[in-house]
């Protein structure tokens, strides 16, 4: 096995530092989150949001990727969270039994990263 990244991981990589760089990563997940903004006050949460696209991202056999979308939509669900506070309406599950069901009975204060100052939201979690 090569000790290198295949040609379609590391384009991976790059399409998804493009993407952060642009500002489109996640598009429209993020559409009118000024996530820059956030960036520059903890640049360590770009770290993270890149780790979790590399740490989500799956590779074939042949070392190509195989799941990139996912990827960015799981970093770009952190940038979310990070950004807002709570996740974003699609990734919330809605039903009892549903990985990550929110049950707001039961629910204690979530913190993902931080909580962002501008978030409304207080009483919920991930299980």
């Amino acid at each position: 096995m090569s000790s290198h990244l295949s040609h379609g991981a590391s384009g991976a990589l790059r399409r998804f530092a493009g993407w952060i760089a642009r500002g489109s990563v996640g598009h429209p997940m993020l559409e009118g989150i000024d996530y820059w903004e956030e960036l520059r006050e903890s640049p360590s949460q770009m770290e993270i949001c890149v780790a979790i696209f590399a740490n989500v991202l799956e590779l074939d056999e042949q070392g190509e990727p195989v799941n990139e979308k996912y990827a960015e939509r799981r970093a770009a669900t952190y940038l979310y969270t990070y950004c807002t506070g709570k996740l974003p309406p699609e990734s919330r599950p809605s039903s009892p039994g549903s990985v990550g069901f929110i049950d707001r009975r039961r629910a204690a204060p979530f913190e993902y990263g931080r909580r962002h100052p501008r978030s409304r939201s207080q009483d919920w979690s991930i299980r």
